[in-house]
């Protein structure tokens, strides 16, 4: 993230098949319906972002990252998360393909830059530590 001047990264994912990964490799959260964020601050700790119109989409007791929030529009209330700590550029992984509009649309009224990140994530997450392969 640093390496690409990214002060945040949103990570996007859904139970549709080869869309809920992303989530599960950066949070431990496995999705089962609907979709979810995952916010990952260059600096602070994470935050899963789920929709508050849905309850059930996993079991949210697993995931390694406690931080976890239910708003009414989770774009909005990820754009307000950006604006309050000044962030200028937030790398997205899954905004051409996972995102859905109404919560795009509601962080391109932001006053930072949003930066397509799938290339980057993918080439990350392709180098496998010992554990991984095992």
């Amino acid at each position: 993230m640093a390496q690409n001047g990214l002060d945040s990264l949103i990570v996007c994912g859904n139970q549709y098949a080869g869309f809920e990964g992303a989530v599960f490799y950066v949070s431990g959260f496995e999705i089962v319906h609907r979709y979810v964020y995952v916010l990952l601050p260059l600096e602070g700790e994470p935050t899963l972002v789920f929709p508050r119109e849905a309850r059930w989409i996993g079991d949210k007791a697993k995931p390694w990252v406690k931080d976890q929030v239910w708003p009414d529009v989770p774009g909005q209330w990820l754009r307000e998360r950006a604006m309050e700590r000044k962030w200028k550029r937030l790398g997205i992984y899954g905004m051409n393909f996972i995102m859905p509009v109404r919560d795009y649309r509601e962080l391109a009224q932001g006053s930072f830059e949003l930066v397509p990140f799938d290339v980057e994530f993918d080439m990350a997450r392709a180098v496998k530590s010992e554990e991984e392969l095992a």
